[in-house]
């Protein structure tokens, strides 16, 4: 799926912004503070319908205006039985409005109807990859997945398996439900006394629980080994990076019964802790993995080019997965290029984009004769530029030419 045209209005520093970038490589280029990254964080909106920033909505209005609004049309072309190519157009859009107590609402659009529910539009996206497009996307921030606390690792692989799973989604959908529900029976228990809800909320804890850990390990059986083929061909070293999932439930057991029994077994372990504090201490909503790289923590003993060269890995395996099991390419969206990537890093990405045929949006604050659509930004404005590509001879796996 390709991005054709974008709009933005009152979006942080950008007044009015139109644009119709490549299929290719798009290029922002300019100083910090100008619009870049914002023209990213508007269009992943329509994606994963939230910023991948994690702002508050009042945040992205521009100052002095009482709404943002992001829309972008899309292409997608695509083979029938017959052969015959058939193409797809989606129209989305997003209107983030203030009301007058100063609290901004969102209102998402598909082809000017209203998306009433995410997790349906989400749901039918993966059965129908032309009514919205998959963004991944690799920002400074993510080196919190290595370095913070789990919150960040279970945020980010909940977020890749709910987008490219309905089963998951599904699963996590009704996991998260009964999470609530239990959670505030423990905040009131000292009241309620609801013992049997409790246990019944328990039990469906252990039903979903039992079908996501499942999933995410028969998921991460799949996934390693791409990141590991990548990260070696990054480096042009025998890396070997393994994902640890830590505090195990069910050990190694791949019986569903087995950890539907583990899972019961921590619920009721933690009972009275858990009425103590009024929350569910324990369960696959506290799962947490570890990063090793050649059998040394990445997160203890990782060089910052390690750690850089790892997040690349795992986001260039998520576009493999996804071209995979969809038939369809992602679009990419890399937020400071020039600060985040070393040379040799940036070479092999950029092979890699033009091998893949993916569309890309790039950040970076330095120019360079680059092969791809460019814009120069500032105070919000965007300027398209011819861009002049030196040719010089290929060092890389790709067949096309390099780009440096």
């Amino acid at each position: 799926m390709n991005i054709t045209s974008v709009q933005l209005k009152n979006f942080r520093n950008i007044t009015f912004c139109e644009l119709q970038p490549s299929e290719g490589i798009n290029f922002f280029v300019g100083q910090n503070a100008q619009g870049k990254t914002s023209l990213l964080e508007a269009l992943v909106y329509l994606s994963y319908l939230k910023s991948f920033r994690n702002s508050k909505l009042e945040e992205v209005i521009q100052k002095n205006s009482k709404k943002a609004q992001i829309i972008c049309e899309l292409k997608k072309e695509k083979k029938n039985e017959a052969e015959n190519i058939n193409s797809y157009r989606t129209k989305l859009s997003c209107q983030i409005e203030m009301n007058e107590t100063g609290q901004a609402k969102r209102f998402f659009m598909a082809n000017d109807k209203p998306i009433k529910s995410s997790l349906k539009f989400l749901e039918e996206r993966q059965n129908y990859p032309e009514k919205g497009f998959y963004a991944v996307v690799f920002h400074p921030g993510d080196h919190d997945l290595i370095r913070s606390v789990p919150s960040f690792r279970r945020g980010y692989f909940d977020r890749i398996l709910g987008t490219q799973s309905e089963f998951y989604l599904n699963a996590l959908k009704s996991y998260q439900k009964a999470l609530q529900q239990r959670n505030a029976i423990l905040k009131n228990f000292i009241f309620s006394r609801s013992t049997s809800l409790l246990e019944d909320f328990s039990e469906q804890l252990a039903i979903y629980g039992t079908k996501m850990l499942l999933y995410r390990r028969q998921w991460m059986e799949k996934f390693i080994p791409h990141v590991n083929r990548i990260i070696c061909s990054i480096t042009s070293e025998a890396f070997s990076l393994t994902i640890e999932e830590e505090n195990k439930i069910g050990d190694q057991s791949s019986c569903p019964q087995v950890i539907h029994n583990k899972i019961k077994e921590i619920l009721l372990k933690n009972k009275e802790k858990d009425r103590s504090v009024g929350w569910t201490t324990g369960g696959p909503h506290r799962s947490d993995w570890s990063f090793q790289l050649n059998e040394r923590s990445l997160k203890g003993y990782g060089s910052q080019g390690e750690i850089r060269a790892t997040l690349l890995a795992l986001k260039l395996a998520e576009i493999e997965l996804y071209q995979k099991d969809f038939s369809d390419n992602p679009v990419l969206f890399l937020d400071d290029f020039s600060s985040e990537l070393d040379q040799k890093k940036r070479e092999y990405l950029l092979d890699y984009i033009a091998d893949k045929k993916l569309q890309a949006f790039i950040t970076t604050t330095e120019f360079k004769p680059i092969k791809g659509q460019q814009y120069w930004v500032k105070n919000g404005h965007f300027e398209m530029k011819e861009s002049s590509v030196s040719k010089i001879e290929k060092t890389n796996k790709f067949k096309e030419t390099a780009f440096f």
